[in-house]
């Protein structure tokens, strides 16, 4: 009976000012760096991750938000390569579960660098590129995804620009650095990016941003003064229907191109694309004319 109360008492005690737990040691973020090779549907990727000695199970995403099948792009993985010192390490596929990699991390070893490249990604051109952070990185098979922290940088092309829900800490030249993040929230945020960019502000507060990316700089005029305004009495009308918002900023990010382009919600952002002449053509615009709206709208699912 003594050692139960003793027991209570303690947790009780350290539920108190001054009595706090001692905070448990969270590991360094992996660290996450992508270039984007536009001219030839690459990107070259980077990770570093904080390992101890032994059997080590690495993921490549498989199922992916907004798809419904096991549709994470393996088969475009090349180059994959495991580093620890210097050294190469030797590893091999799963059998079975072909998504999987197994290796063996030496003693002394404490970080493991991994380099690939994914090679004809489909949502890419010279000009525009959408990306998936899920289709660019593995992560350990452990814990649940969002028990990973994630650290991304991002070098896009000279002179291109970008929009994402991420928040950028800096940048060099070309070189985008994200705050870290979860790892489930960093797949829920993509980025997309190109040469030509057009920034149509929405609302202040919070904040909410039309992001045009475009094929050629004459296609991100099409959008009129009027299409504008209509966009803009949109957020205070989902604003009447839900009676809050669930983002701190949100960001459309819209592709007029034939070749790149996704509807898909997020938490934060949507991804957007109808073709070229989407805002030009006005049978392409009567028929996707719910695009928005909609991916919008099913971010407070």
């Amino acid at each position: 009976m003594y050692k139960r109360f003793a027991a209570v008492a303690f947790l009780a005690c350290t539920s108190l000012p001054g009595f706090a737990a001692a905070p448990t040691k969270q590991p360094p973020p992996v660290r996450l760096s992508v270039t984007v090779d536009a001219a030839r549907s690459i990107y070259h990727v980077q990770m570093q991750f904080s390992v101890q000695p032994g059997p080590l199970t690495l993921v490549y995403p498989k199922w992916i938000p907004g798809d419904h099948a096991p549709t994470g792009p393996i088969e475009e993985m090349a180059g994959l390569t495991f580093m620890a010192n210097g050294k190469q390490l030797p590893w091999h596929r799963d059998l079975v579960k072909m998504y999987t990699f197994h290796l063996t991390v030496p003693q002394g070893i404490d970080t493991l660098d991994v380099s690939m490249d994914m090679v004809g990604m489909h949502n890419m051109d010279p000009q525009l590129v959408d990306m998936a952070w899920n289709s660019v990185l593995l992560y350990p098979a452990a814990k649940p995804v969002a028990d990973y922290t994630y650290q991304a940088n991002l070098k896009l092309p000279a002179g291109w620009r970008y929009a994402t829900s991420l928040k950028a800490t800096g940048h060099e030249g070309d070189l985008t650095h994200f705050a870290p993040v979860a790892l489930d929230t960093l797949v829920d945020s993509p980025v997309m990016a190109g040469l030509y960019y057009r920034k149509v502000p929405l609302a202040e507060s919070p904040r909410v941003t039309l992001n045009l990316f475009a094929d050629s700089k004459a296609l991100l005029d099409t959008l009129t003064d009027k299409q504008i305004d209509a966009y803009k009495k949109l957020v205070p009308q989902e604003y009447a229907m839900f009676a809050s918002h669930h983002y701190e900023h949100y960001d459309f990010m819209m592709a007029l191109s034939d070749h790149v382009g996704n509807g898909l919600e997020h938490h934060q952002s949507s991804e957007d694309g109808y073709g070229a002449n989407y805002y030009s053509d006005p049978k392409r615009l009567l028929v996707g004319a719910d695009l928005l709206t909609h991916e919008y709208t099913h971010s407070w699912n």
